[in-house]
């Protein structure tokens, strides 16, 4: 039929299911302009074409039927300007999401090729770190508690859920602890931050600093057997701790079944 198409031929010109447009019908969104009268088919003019076109580009711009319906309806120019605006802002939001989510992606393969390039395990490293933004529930805790339940009542503090990710938990124990042996002690549990967006008010930072640290293979629960080697280190440079250690995991069991992947790391800031 000369310049009408059936449901299939227009499938097939856009490379479209025939049930997608059955649901344009059904909702009023692209209904065929002709019925036969006879044989009860229906038919789409050739005029539609830049109607369905439209309907299109507007679904890949990530624009929702009911709104693109809404416009096609009663087509105005200052309202459709403002449809795309509206558009182009949430859009801006889905890239600025989409940018955390490859930094979160970055900084777990940084930290995994970083223990894949570690030499040495067991040996003191000096080392100049930037300053860190981090989030803290300052509550003394042993060794033995859940450390689950401790993020969760940070959590609760901040009011914000965090990505709880191997490698950006970080425990912390204070100097006093530290020079007197109560390794299993420690003064707060908290979260590298990296991109997460949380008020000013509630981030602190770890200042630059030089740091005493010391990479081992192993958990949390071996660490006090490295905190010794540590302040040997620091006596025998006649270095001076001045704040609080940093110590986390950067990966366990649910990275790896090979226990030899199985990396904590210790870090003192000193002034020397």
């Amino acid at each position: 039929m000369e310049n009408k198409y059936s449901i299939g031929q227009m499938a097939k010109m856009f490379n479209l299911p025939v049930k997608t447009l059955r649901y344009y019908d059904e909702i009023n969104l692209f209904k065929p302009q002709f019925i036969n009268e006879k044989t009860g088919y229906r038919y789409y003019s050739a005029d539609q074409i830049e109607h369905l076109d439209t309907v299109l580009f507007l679904k890949i711009l990530g624009m929702p039927l009911k709104k693109i319906k809404k416009h096609l309806d009663n087509p105005v120019i200052d309202d459709f300007l403002m449809l795309l605006k509206e558009q182009q802002k949430q859009t801006e939001r889905k890239i600025e999401e989409l940018k955390d989510i490859h930094n979160k992606f970055q900084t777990r393969i940084d930290a995994i090729e970083e223990i894949k390039r570690i030499e040495e395990f067991n040996k003191v490293i000096e080392k100049r770190i930037s300053k860190r933004r981090i989030v803290l529930l300052k509550e003394s805790f042993y060794l033995n508690t859940s450390l689950e339940l401790l993020l969760k009542k940070l959590e609760r503090k901040i009011n914000i859920m965090l990505p709880v990710i191997i490698g950006n938990v970080i425990l912390r124990m204070s100097k006093d602890n530290m020079q007197s042996h109560k390794f299993y002690e420690y003064s707060s549990v908290g979260m590298l931050l990296e991109s997460i967006k949380i008020k000013p008010n509630l981030v602190e930072e770890i200042p630059e600093s030089d740091f005493v640290c010391i990479w081992f293979k192993g958990t949390h629960e071996q660490a006090h057997l490295y905190y010794n080697t540590l302040l040997n280190y620091i006596q025998q440079h006649n270095y001076t701790i001045i704040g609080n250690s940093i110590e986390r995991t950067i990966s366990n069991q649910f990275i790896t079944k090979n226990t030899e992947y199985h990396i904590t790391g210790i870090e003192i800031p000193v002034k020397k």
